[in-house]
């Protein structure tokens, strides 16, 4: 598979912020097969972003992005993104950036989109479905054009030949296009019995066994808001005992603005997002089985 994209011939590695604005112009477009770009951006080290009408990157020059990466600045590990079903099911491979430590990792993933996407406003929507996918990954990363360091040799990084399918591509820009009214509107919901709310932070841990530290924040503050500061903290230090050195007494006291507009609508959208994503994989996958089994059948129809 070919893709197209645009390349920034200086920049090579990570440019210091002043130097930022000499990036305004000089892009060329490139063709390019999945390989030999993820070599120029883990290898060489170039600068990539969306394919371009003219030299200057931006949103009224964009013509179309078939590559997106989702920047991993906090949170979650290299182990874990291995271990993640949309990773496996859809990624294109991760690479370290510059900044990458053993106790602090940072890191992009990498998708390739099945067909490229021409659509401004909708490739947008694509990039803030897969940031609802990565709860902690850098919000800033949603422009369409927006540009990718590489990284020069880099050492830690994986290659794969997956496609976000255009399947997934929908459900995607779906979701995406509710993030910001989501995000802005506070909504009401019932009080939920004891028993609900339980059943609620049970199945909360069953998806999100390790919570990075922003979803921390948002779950804390929503069983707080619910069931009032000591329970909410009483629960919260039950279902995941092991973040004892986040300071939950310190966090609800802050008399956080937002965190006050947080409630267990959050903490529900949170488990739906995530188990819709895991719907969609199991049903892929027993839709492959399925016609596996058809296929070895006495029924299959030979042409």
């Amino acid at each position: 598979m070919h893709i197209r994209l645009s390349i920034h011939p200086s920049a090579k590695g990570k440019i210091p912020t002043e130097n930022l604005y000499l990036l305004g112009n000089g892009w060329q477009n490139v063709e390019l097969t999945w390989e030999q770009a993820f070599e120029l951006i883990t290898v060489d080290g170039y600068a990539t972003s969306a394919e371009l009408s003219n030299d200057n990157r931006s949103e009224a020059n964009f013509v179309s992005r078939q590559l997106c990466m989702i920047d991993i600045d906090n949170g979650m590990r290299i182990e874990q993104l291995l271990n993640d079903p949309f990773y496996n099911e859809f990624g294109a491979g991760f690479y370290t950036t510059p900044s990458h430590a053993s106790d602090h990792h940072r890191f992009r993933i990498c998708f390739v989109l099945e067909q490229p996407e021409h659509d401004c406003e909708r490739m947008k929507a694509i990039i803030r479905g897969l940031m609802k996918v990565y709860g902690d990954a850098d919000p800033a990363c949603k422009d369409a054009s927006r540009l990718y360091f590489g990284t020069v040799n880099c050492v830690i990084k994986e290659l794969r030949d997956k496609v976000l399918t255009k399947d997934a591509i929908d459900v995607l820009a779906e979701q995406g296009k509710e993030v910001v009214q989501y995000m802005t509107e506070p909504r009401e919901y019932p009080k939920h019995t004891s028993e609900q709310i339980i059943e609620i932070a049970e199945k909360l841990k069953s998806l999100y066994p390790d919570l990075e530290y922003e979803q921390w924040i948002r779950v804390t503050w929503g069983f707080c808001n619910e069931l009032g500061k000591q329970e909410g903290i009483q629960l919260m230090r039950y279902f995941y005992p092991e973040e004892k050195s986040r300071e939950y007494e310190k966090l609800v006291k802050s008399n956080s603005t937002t965190g006050k507009k947080v409630t267990l609508g959050t903490i529900i959208k949170m488990i739906k997002d995530k188990q819709g994503v895991i719907d969609y994989i199991t049903h892929q996958k027993r839709l492959f089985e399925y016609n596996e089994k058809f296929n070895q059948s006495k029924y299959k129809v030979n042409n």
